[in-house]
């Protein structure tokens, strides 16, 4: 007998939401199989946003003051600490924050569409971007957050843009407060928020239009004509709350930071590398004209040597530029871009020089406090710009950017970074999946496993060799070496061997522990012996119950081991990287094609209604999506060529979920057109 349709409901019901949870709880689990990547010496990145978060734990807003302390926003700090404070490990956290952003666009999809699968295959298609599980983003980086910030302030822009037609008060003020505050977050969290303005945008913009013009996209309806005043202005007010509101919100979110820091540190700003003094400092300096242009670099030597001559304030950073700090600078922003040799990149690069100048700023006394700082960029920029208007430098017009001044040629690079870029985006991965060991002194390593959780051991599994040593010529002394000899980091624990002497009365004899980190096919057991002979047995060789004899030395192994405390979550880990590798190579493949369907589909879907317009919120959406990844790899793509190495997935990823929703809706859109079927009341 068949099911009651209310029953029947009831079952399908049940079987949306296991689908829902359980993609969310694969997805979430598939993030736990990646430990942290803690790199302990990332003064300027990781290691600083953890110092931010023991100072924001410990109640003392951002600590003591350096050139770091405001170098960049305090929100991602603020959710590491939060995590922390909650007791929930970080990856976990950045996981939840992804998944509810993902599960945001699917509600916002079925509100549009009134298709459930549609709805669900968007969630599932989010929750499983390979992008969260590839090595540039298990640091502890920024971009991990800003993923879902990025993604949630678009999609809670479309939802204050087309409310539910039955939506209260109170729910459009929520939304509000909800929209303003992660768009304080976003705000606070990188620098370059203005990137996602086209999205916004547009997505403002379509909405205005439908409010102008009810049936658009519903070519013969009578409500093609203009709106009413009346009607026009009750439509707008709907949508006016929320926005107003999460402006005001924006602000005060923005305000409160800026005071506490003027409380703390005696400067109104929220980030000091967006202020108006180190704008206009850094501006002054790349304004110089040069002897000969080169691209990727602000202040070369030339303008350097004619910015001391006429600025006692550029003449103090002097020591620093021309010495082992400018040097240092240098070598490290050459290495990274891919030129290492002097020849090749003889000056410090635009991406690195920002750093170079507050570094240096800082070794002539000006770092102190943030007003010393500040009052010193705004003295530099005063005197380089007499200088330039009074013609005793050659200059370009007056700047207050870190942007360089436009050349023509940065467009050829820009449009080569704009396809590697465009590659990483639609294929969404970069090397391999998975975690790499943490690199630092092990005591900043325990202080990202106590903020953040789970981190990956420094030097990968320890293994563990016990037995004895016996030796003829004297008493025997046992270490682990490596390549060319060098000595490898090892713990050695060594007691008397008298017993070895009654089994054999010729040895002298050494019992000991090894344990080391060092992979046994590049280590070397080394025996010395006290006549000095030496005996060398590969690590990799050793086995359990092996004795080898040469003759003047005998080694004895009675226990071979890892020491992997945990085995069982290595293992679990193991299974996570091969299921993360193989969806990854699937998008890989998908997702080019998909993203070319996508636009063509939304094309179709314009020009070939067939009786079945776009739903007006989900045209904006796609849309804005559209825009929000075009815009992001536009500004990746300069930046490439005037600036700093941008052509990789950790830069493109914030985009990615937008690349994923245009490229699903796209497609659908597509089909959709291309269908028969009779006329949907409009969304």
């Amino acid at each position: 007998m068949a099911l009651a349709t209310p029953q029947r409901e009831s079952w399908a019901a049940a079987a949306r939401l296991s689908a829902w949870l359980s993609i969310a709880g694969l997805s979430l689990w598939l993030r736990t199989g990646f430990p942290v990547h803690a790199i302990g010496s990332a003064e300027a990145d990781d290691a600083l946003f953890i110092r931010l978060a023991r100072s924001l734990l410990a109640g003392d807003w951002l600590g003591s003051y350096d050139n770091l302390t405001l170098a960049k926003g305090m929100f991602y700090p603020l959710f590491i600490a939060t995590s922390s404070f909650l007791s929930i490990p970080l990856r976990v956290a950045e996981q939840a924050c992804y998944l509810g952003a993902s599960a945001l666009a699917a509600v916002f999809v079925l509100r549009c569409t009134g298709r459930r699968w549609l709805s669900l295959v968007i969630f599932a298609v989010l929750a499983f971007n390979p992008a969260l599980w590839s090595l540039s983003l298990a640091r502890v980086i920024r971009e991990n957050l800003y993923i879902s910030l990025s993604l949630l302030l678009v999609l809670l822009t479309a939802l204050a843009a087309f409310p539910p037609a039955a939506s209260k008060p109170w729910h459009r003020a929520a939304l509000g407060v909800c929209l303003g505050l992660v768009a304080a977050g976003y705000w606070l969290t990188r620098e370059e928020g203005l990137w996602l303005l086209p999205a916004l945008a547009v997505i403002l913009l379509t909405a205005l239009a439908g409010l102008l013009w009810p049936g658009l996209l519903w070519p013969g309806r009578r409500d093609m004509r203009p709106a009413g005043a009346d009607r026009f202005i009750v439509r707008l007010s709907v949508s006016a709350l929320p926005l107003l509101l999460a402006a005001g919100v924006f602000a005060a979110g923005l305000g409160t930071v800026s005071r506490l820091n003027a409380a703390y540190y005696g400067v109104s700003e929220n980030n000091e590398f967006k202020s108006r003094a180190f704008e206009r400092g850094y501006g002054a300096l790349s304004r110089i004209r040069h002897d000969q242009w080169r691209r990727l670099v602000v202040f070369p030597r030339d303008a350097r040597q004619r910015a001391y001559a006429v600025s006692p304030a550029a003449r103090e950073l002097e020591p620093y530029f021309e010495g082992a700090g400018g040097e240092g600078w240098r070598r490290v922003g050459c290495t990274q871009s891919q030129m290492p040799s002097a020849a090749e990149c003889p000056e410090i690069l635009a991406g690195w020089f920002m750093w170079a100048l507050r570094d240096a700023v800082t070794a002539a006394g000006h770092g102190r406090s943030a007003v010393a700082a500040r009052d010193f960029y705004l003295r530099l920029a005063t005197e380089i710009d007499e200088a330039c208007d009074s013609g005793r430098l050659d200059c370009l017009p007056r700047r207050a950017t870190l942007a360089p001044p436009f050349r023509a040629e940065y467009l050829r690079y820009a449009a080569s970074a704009a396809v590697t870029l465009l590659e990483r985006l639609f294929t969404m991965r970069e090397g391999p999946v998975g975690s790499a060991p943490s690199i630092g002194p092990r005591s900043a390593i325990q202080a990202f496993a106590d903020a953040v959780g789970p981190v990956f051991p420094p030097d990968g599994p320890q293994r563990r060799l016990q037995g004895w040593v016996g030796a003829t010529a004297g008493r025997p002394d046992i270490s682990l070496r490596g390549p060319e000899g060098i000595m490898v980091s090892a713990t050695v624990a060594r007691w008397g061997g008298d017993y070895i002497r009654g089994t054999y009365p010729d040895m002298n004899g050494l019992a000991f522990a090894l344990e080391t980190s060092c992979p046994p096919s590049q280590c070397e057991i080394v025996v010395e012996v006290e006549n000095g002979s030496l005996v060398s047995i590969p690590w990799d060789s050793v086995r359990q119950g092996m004795i080898l004899d040469t003759g003047a030395v005998r080694i004895y192994g009675d226990l071979v081991t890892s020491l992997d405390t945990d085995l069982m979550g290595s293992r679990r880990r193991a299974v996570q990287t091969q299921i993360a590798a193989a969806i990854g190579a699937g998008y890989a493949v998908a997702f080019p094609v998909l993203g070319g369907l996508g636009g063509i589909g939304l094309l179709l879907a314009l020009v070939r209604h067939r009786g079945r317009p776009v739903p007006l919120c989900l045209l904006a959406l796609v849309l804005g999506c559209g825009a929000a990844f075009s815009a992001r790899l536009a500004l990746l793509a300069y930046l490439d060529a005037t600036s700093i190495p941008s052509a990789n997935l950790l830069y493109i990823s914030p985009a990615l979920p937008f690349a994923i929703i245009f490229s699903v809706l796209g497609t659908w859109l597509g089909l959709r057109a291309l269908t028969t079927g009779r006329a949907e009341a409009p969304g």
